[in-house]
């Protein structure tokens, strides 16, 4: 019997086109017609090369042979096809497995060879993960610069988390991998005329003292436009600006792509659709849900980085607030704003930045400061990521700036700390916000010991960072967190309501939708098999009523699914209530209501008393002729109780668990179902 892949191998028009798209939805390459064929050995009966090559680079099996005991390569010798012979007769091209297993081994030699051999250089593992992915994940240094080389490799391809693999290097906390990838990715400043801005919305994304900053498309991506006033302190911030960022290229800072030319000049920058971290730390504050979690290990990190990398290249920031850090689903975290940065010198202008991240000495008249003063602001970010306050918060009201300014100037005051802040968070910060800037560590310094911090986590830092990850940060503390733990592991504070969880899950899974990531949350109701969005409490059919616990479980089994699984779940409703199965909601196969998880995905099944309530349910759905006993005997007074019950009403005996009634009760059902139908 001929399968779709045969069919398409014989058309006339488009075959080839057709071929990929059954081959990328993984069809059977070497099934067989009814005479032995093979889809390649079709191919090449119609001669057609283009589509023999992409069989054979889909690991089509040569040695097949069909009823005349002809292998593709014989076949086309008898038909005297050269072309269809020089394709089979090259060598094999290797699988995407094995250049997975050469990237993950470390071995350069192998992995050379198999590119020479054509070998697929975007090839992924099951998970999703690219070469370049797994070359970060493995520290393979040397496969990575080999991989980076290529000309053909997407260095940009995003995986099934929906990272980059720069965002990946910079999660992991792999300087040298961001380094060379963003070297390799980074495009120079080019200068363009304002023509080439597209769609510029009316709403600005901010506005400030030296101009504002619009949402906009320019050659085919969305983009940041950053307009100066009309003043000449705006002019010399945006130039300030360009300078800055075309001296310091910094895969942490953010990107500046072009420049239109005087007198109207615009900066076209990376567009961050997660807004600000002051703006996230607001909602975190206020309890409401956030798309992606980040923590304050992470945060700094990058903060930490952009810094050594600007006083590195003799600059400093001189603005650094939380408000000038920026978030985004796609590109992670970037330092900004880098209008008041100049050369590090002795002597700078008194004023600068904000009033409550300044350092004591820039708020001296006179001020003599250097690259300890950024350095201060980045203590005051660390405190700010601690308590998810503004600092100062705490102060009544009535106090002004100028009274904190005074206060800090004369090493009074400073940003608190919670009393419960993680030790390496508050070790820091104390040393970053020393009243003598000489005693504040330097950049250089801050990113080794947030290299150690990196590496004494015990978690996995990209399985904590992504839009997919199980976890959700402890309100108290910042330590990541299973979704359904009740307390937190470190600190013992109480979980978040499954309500806000179940938000910020939800939240998340948009994100990654808009971004492309495939999550079905379409789930079957547990009594009627019924579809329903994952958010609905309420069966939109027979309006079975499912608990806040269960629908929580059930969507973070669901996005755990989708991380690791290519193939979409297609749900197949029940044929009947009369049922002792019940449909996985996560991969949508149907298995035994007994059973302790998926046969099929191994996810694992819904606690007795849940399995109860909608067999429950479904019996009470009405049905001709069908009646079943639905109360289940004490064990010591044999009274009959509802099979919901938990002690028996005459003589206050427990009754049998909820994993005994839901066996029961399946045998009863069993035993109806097995009857003669009534017409």
């Amino acid at each position: 019997m001929q399968t779709p892949l045969h069919v398409a191998v014989t058309a006339d028009v488009n075959a080839a086109t057709v071929v990929s798209i059954l081959l990328a939805h993984h069809a059977n390459v070497d099934a067989v017609d009814g005479e032995g064929n093979t889809s390649l050995h079709v191919a090449v009966q119609h001669g057609n090369e283009s589509v023999v090559q992409l069989l054979v680079d889909a690991g089509a099996d040569l040695g097949i042979e069909n009823q005349d005991n002809l292998t593709p390569l014989a076949l086309s010798e008898k038909l005297g096809l050269n072309g269809v012979q020089a394709i089979l007769r090259q060598p094999r091209r290797p699988s995407d497995s094995e250049l997975v297993a050469a990237v993950e081994a470390g071995d350069v030699a192998t992995l050379r060879v198999l590119l020479d051999c054509r070998g697929n250089l975007n090839a992924t593992d099951e998970t999703g993960q690219t070469l370049l992915h797994l070359a970060i994940r493995g520290n393979a240094q040397d496969v990575f610069a080999m991989l980076l080389s290529a000309n053909d490799i997407d260095k940009s391809k995003i995986n099934v988390q929906g990272d980059s693999p720069l965002v990946m290097a910079i999660k992991l906390g792999h300087r040298s991998f961001a380094k060379m990838i963003f070297a390799a990715v980074h495009e120079p400043t080019l200068y363009v005329p304002m023509s080439e801005l597209l769609n510029e919305a009316d709403k600005p994304l901010g506005c400030g003292g030296v101009g504002t900053v619009r949402k906009a498309s320019w050659r085919g991506r969305s983009v940041a436009i950053k307009t100066g006033s009309r003043s000449a302190d705006a002019e010399d911030s945006l130039e300030k600006e360009i300078r800055a960022l075309k001296t310091c290229p910094s895969p942490y800072l953010l990107q500046l792509f072009a420049v239109t030319p005087s007198p109207n000049v615009r900066l076209v920058l990376e567009y961050m659709d997660g807004g600000d971290l002051r703006q996230y730390l607001d909602k975190k504050r206020d309890n409401m849900a956030v798309p992606i979690e980040y923590s304050a290990l992470e945060v700094a990190w990058v903060i930490a980085n952009a810094l050594a990398d600007l006083h590195h290249a003799g600059l400093l920031h001189r603005d650094l607030k939380s408000s000038n850090v920026l978030l985004s689903s796609t590109n992670y975290i970037k330092v900004a704003d880098l209008g008041l940065t100049r050369a590090d010198a002795s002597t700078m202008t008194k004023g600068v930045g904000t009033f409550f991240w300044m350092a004591p000495e820039v708020q001296l008249c006179g001020a003599k400061y250097g690259a300890s003063a950024d350095i201060y602001s980045f203590g005051v970010i660390l405190t700010e990521l601690d308590t998810f306050q503004a600092p100062y918060a705490e102060l009544n009201e009535t106090v002004t700036p100028w009274y904190v300014m005074a206060q800090v100037a004369a090493g009074k005051l400073r940003p608190n700390l919670r009393d419960y802040c993680p030790k390496w968070l508050r070790k820091l910060a104390e040393a970053c916000m020393a009243h003598d800037p000489n005693e504040r560590p330097s950049a250089h310094d801050i990113v080794e010991q947030l290299q150690c911090q990196l590496q004494c986590n015990d978690m996995d830092p990209l399985s904590t960072r992504s839009l997919l990850a199980p976890t959700i940060n402890c309100t108290n503390c910042g330590t990541p967190q299973p979704f359904l733990s009740c307390r937190c592991s470190v600190c013992a504070i109480p979980a978040e309501s499954v309500a806000r969880k179940f938000e910020d899950l939800r939240a998340r899974i948009a994100v990654a939708k808009d971004r492309g990531v495939a999550i079905d949350t379409t789930v079957p109701c547990f009594a009627c098999s019924a579809p329903n969005d994952v958010a609905a409490d309420t069966c939109s059919e027979c309006n079975y009523v499912a608990n806040d616990e269960d629908r929580l479980r059930i969507f973070v089994a669901i996005v755990q699914y989708a991380q690791g699984s290519k193939k979409p779940a297609v749900l197949r409703r029940l044929p009947s209530l009369m049922t002792t199965d019940m449909v996985c909601p996560v991969c949508k196969v149907s298995h035994l209501v007994t059973d302790a998880k998926c046969s099929t995905c191994s996810t694992p099944a819904p606690p007795a008393a849940a399995k109860l309530e909608a067999l429950l349910w479904r019996i009470a759905v009405p049905q001709p002729a069908i009646a079943i006993d639905v109360t289940y005997p004490c064990s010591v007074c044999e009274t009959p109780a509802q099979l919901k019950d938990v002690v028996c009403f005459v003589c206050e005996e427990e009754l049998a668990s909820d994993e005994v009634k839901v066996e029961d009760l399946c045998r009863r059902i069993e035993s109806i179902a097995k009857l003669p139908q009534v017409a």
